[in-house]
């Protein structure tokens, strides 16, 4: 059984590159692997960027909630320090609504 030749390998470093690290290009099949490797390059870009804007949307969208939470809180406490002006209005509700 006849053994196929072991396919150009990579070593990490710039898609660019020929000396430092990039595939010989001797190989007749270099051009192809080279536009694969920045295929794959750019793809893994794409995932991380998408990951960052998730994390980053994420992030302003709790920030947000935690800000009209808060809000709500201090609006709350001062209807409950306040509430003593309104008595007369819920009394007057609660009596007509009980007719």
């Amino acid at each position: 059984m006849a053994q196929r030749p072991c396919p150009a390998r990579f070593k990490l470093g710039d898609a660019t590159s020929g000396s430092r690290g990039g595939p010989s290009t001797s190989s007749p099949n270099s051009t192809d692997n080279l536009s694969l490797k920045g295929e794959l390059y750019r793809l893994a870009q794409g995932e991380r960027f998408s990951h960052n804007m998730t994390n980053a949307v994420s992030t302003t969208v709790k920030e947000m909630h935690e800000a009209r939470l808060k809000n709500v809180k201090e609006v709350a406490d001062k209807l409950k320090d306040d509430s003593w002006k309104y008595s007369p209005f819920n009394n007057e509700m609660d009596r007509l609504l009980s007719m």
